[in-house]
């Protein structure tokens, strides 16, 4: 800690509950030293124990003599980071204040001594590098080059399928997707409201209405129980999202889209390689989506594929992406509106060699949930994903709840003690039906959605 925040959060035995709030806010720390005139550590006092006592009926001006931890770890100034760390552990303690001759010198943290543990980062083990230079040597970087065909090629068998068509992100997948269908104004959309706002954000695009339905609360994903009270004469799709790489539990789904004759468009932006009852997620509604965003299973520095249930869509799906030119014509004649979609060559061959990985990524990222479950297991308070029998999830992030009356933290306090040793994590997506450009078509009520998002948090992966 430098000198200059050292000296924010010192505070005499004798200051108010105030003053050492006010010291620990200045020093963006989470705890406040308690020393005498020769700089003599007399004890500490944390954030949490300000807020205890102000729960307790201490007031803001009283003294914090009785807050005080007057028998703090301390450790030399002089010990090794390495020292410092099996120190922390052993005490339990996040941080241990630092003293030369008696003198408070310094204050030491887990976080600073561990390194940070990321939610998701990327890997690249294969042949990125190689793809790459070949794309520079052939001078084949924009789109349509070798690279896409092979990216989409090895895409399309892994999900058994005839072919695929590449987009420039998920969420352009998503909006080709629902333009296929030609939705617009006057047609709904129905959407787990538990989501990413990218599954929605096209609905918008297209000027139709999104209609939010709320989440199953063991799998997180679109609950089939109140599906079919959403369907109007209007509903022009359903939109399940296979969550965190969870399946969605797509046979009640599709068996109700049918009886109404209602598509489905299967968001599989976090689920490349999960499985629903052998299945493979993003293999059974008429058309799937997925990203390649550069925190997903697999990366492309940004991308997105469409899958779809006959060649003719898929084709269809193709041409959009191409801003709709027909290719028959000698001359640029464009026959519809479409998208400038398309994937380079570049980010095509990242993505070919990311997914010439795929099978040892999933067993890596199901070895980790595992690791988790057991991890966490008697835990109070705590309770990580625990998938159905019929689904192989691929985890592309691993969500627990926390129940503050058990857990003694919220989630937020979750979010901020992992913060302090340097551990990553988020709160579930905020509920679409939260969000301001959304308040207009949240008319119902969304309880699993809003209990979720309230204990949420997602772990590194």
């Amino acid at each position: 800690m430098n000198p200059e925040r050292l000296e924010e959060i010192l505070v005499p035995a004798d200051a108010t509950v105030r003053h050492v709030a006010e010291a620990i806010d200045r020093g963006a720390v989470e705890i406040a030293l308690a020393v005498d005139e020769n700089r003599k550590l007399i004890g500490t006092i944390t954030d949490g124990d300000v807020r205890r006592a102000l729960l307790a009926g201490t007031a803001l001006d009283d003294p914090v003599a009785d807050v005080i931890h007057r028998t703090p770890v301390t450790a030399s100034a002089q010990l090794t980071s390495d020292a410092l760390l099996l120190m922390m552990k052993d005490r339990g303690v996040m941080q241990i204040p630092l003293v030369e001759a008696d003198r408070v010198v310094g204050l030491a943290f887990m976080r600073d001594l561990i390194g940070s543990i990321p939610l998701s980062v990327p890997s690249f083990v294969g042949r990125e590098a190689e793809y790459l230079q070949e794309c520079i040597d052939t001078e084949w970087v924009a789109g349509r080059g070798p690279f896409v065909r092979r990216f989409e090629e090895l895409f399309a068998s892994f999900h058994e399928q005839d072919a695929a068509v590449s987009t420039s992100s998920g969420t352009a997948a998503l909006h080709t997707a629902m333009a296929d269908l030609e939705i617009g104004p006057g047609d709904e959309v129905i959407v787990p409201s538990l989501t990413f706002v990218a599954t929605v954000n096209p609905i918008r695009y297209l000027g139709a209405t999104p209609v939010f339905a709320d989440v199953d609360p063991l799998t997180f994903t679109l609950d089939p129980a109140g599906l079919e009270s959403l369907i109007t004469p209007r509903t022009r799709a359903i939109l399940p999202v296979h969550l965190f790489g969870q399946p969605a539990d797509m046979d009640p789904i599709l068996e109700i889209a049918g009886r109404h004759g209602v598509p489905v468009i299967e968001d599989t932006t976090e689920a490349l390689g999960a499985r629903y009852k052998g299945r493979l997620c993003g293999t059974m509604g008429v058309s799937a989506c997925f990203s390649f965003n550069g925190n997903k299973l697999i990366t492309s520095g940004g991308g997105g594929m469409l899958l779809a249930d006959s060649a003719s869509r898929l084709e269809h799906l193709r041409f959009l992406t191409l801003q709709a030119r027909d290719t028959t014509e000698p001359e640029w004649t464009h026959t519809k509106i479409g998208f400038n979609y398309t994937l380079s060559n570049l980010h095509s061959a990242v993505g070919l060699a990311q997914l010439e990985g795929l099978a040892e990524r999933l067993a890596r990222k199901r070895e980790i949930a595992d690791r988790y479950r057991e991890g966490l297991t008697g835990i109070g308070g705590l309770t990580p994903f625990r998938q159905p029998e019929w689904a192989a999830g691929s985890f592309w992030l691993n969500p627990i709840l926390v129940d503050e009356d058990v857990y003694g933290r919220s989630r937020d306090e979750t979010i901020a003690m992992l913060d302090r040793v340097a551990i990553d994590s988020r709160p579930f997506f905020r509920p679409i039906h939260q969000l301001p450009p959304y308040l207009e078509f949240a008319t119902g009520s969304y309880p699993v959605s809003d209990r979720l998002h309230a204990s949420g948090v997602l772990l590194p992966s």
